[in-house]
């Protein structure tokens, strides 16, 4: 009979044990989640992060290529990859004519590819197969052309120049805007990417306040900048970015590790080089405002920038004037 009163005894105060340390662990969800709640500083639970898309991961397929632009020659000194709109016929034939035309360099390779997107409209793909089978220089790949898909241009310009390009021994990523003396880039810039070290050379902004209007707007929704006010990345203006060669296939390879950005500038020369070591930043003072005349500079003998955004229409003028006075007495 003692035995029986024992055992009950005992299975009683097991259960009331449970029951304590149940309640108590009901008590600490509530103040965990009222504390959770009371501090929104504290990340979301993992379970809730939303998947980060990586442009790399899209399959990238080219619908207009030349994959013999680099290999006519052991080294290219200089490769330009311009980010073109469909549209821009003009642009990529003063680029063509002007300060990325090989003919003008003798002791220099100088290559050049135009990136763009496709267009919804069948009349521009024509004129565009029509261009790439006249000059070779047109590279299309299998996304729209669009202002928001820069970053997918981005990735494929690092893909093709990893896969047909890995010779050239300075990338030089630019707009369609832009003028580049590039006579004075190889002159003054060029030998300190042949010591085989790892550079960017840009208009380097090492802290920029992100926009939430106007032209550049980010949503504060935009998962990847939601909680900054600035950019937490130092990155280059996009309209000229130089690059060492032997960084492209390692800038490729962080894309499938990186979020994904509309704003290409800081996708390319921000988000991308964060996930490098061994690589240095080099600035180049360069003005970019829509109310200066960039071609007034270059129409100077003292101008002391190598690249800024002119108009088209100045590009003949400018090149005309850096060949034939600026640096007449050079062979280049």
């Amino acid at each position: 009979m003692n035995r029986f009163k024992l055992g009950v005894t005992s299975t009683l105060l097991v259960v009331s044990v449970l029951l304590l340390w149940m309640q108590n662990i009901n008590v600490f969800r509530r103040h965990r989640d009222n504390h959770r709640i009371s501090h929104p500083w504290h990340p979301p639970p993992r379970r809730l992060r939303t998947k980060t898309p990586y442009p790399v991961t899209n399959s990238i397929k080219y619908t207009l290529n030349n994959p013999n632009i680099c290999r006519d020659t052991e080294t290219v000194s200089l490769l330009f990859i311009v980010s073109s709109s469909t549209t821009h016929v003009k642009s990529r034939q003063y680029i063509r004519d002007t300060f990325a035309n090989h003919t003008y360099f003798r002791f220099h390779a100088i290559r050049l590819i135009f990136l763009v997107g496709k267009s919804q409209k069948e009349s521009i793909e024509n004129k565009l197969i029509a261009e790439s089978r006249m000059y070779g220089d047109v590279i299309q790949a299998d996304f729209r052309d669009s202002y928001r898909n820069l970053t997918l241009k981005v990735v494929t310009e690092l893909h093709w120049v990893t896969k047909h390009c890995p010779n050239a021994i300075v990338i030089g990523k630019i707009d369609d805007d832009t003028f580049v003396d590039t006579v004075k880039f190889l002159r003054a810039y060029f030998p300190i990417f042949q010591t085989g070290r790892k550079y960017i050379l840009c208009n380097f902004i090492p802290r920029m306040l992100i926009d939430r209007d106007g032209r550049w707007k980010i949503s504060n929704k935009e998962h990847v900048l939601k909680h900054y006010d600035a950019f937490p990345w130092r990155y280059c203006s996009g309209y000229g970015v130089f690059v060492s060669g032997n960084m492209v296939g390692q800038l490729y390879k962080a894309a499938t590790v990186s979020p994904f950005l509309w704003v290409d500038d800081v996708y390319f020369s921000g988000i991308l080089p964060s996930k490098l070591t061994g690589f240095k930043y080099k600035h180049i003072e360069n003005r970019w405002n829509e109310k200066v005349n960039n071609t007034e500079c270059f129409l100077r003998s003292n101008c002391h920038d190598i690249f800024g955004v002119v108009q088209k229409e100045d590009l003949y003028p400018i090149w005309n004037y850096t060949i034939k006075i600026r640096y007449r007495q050079y062979t280049f």
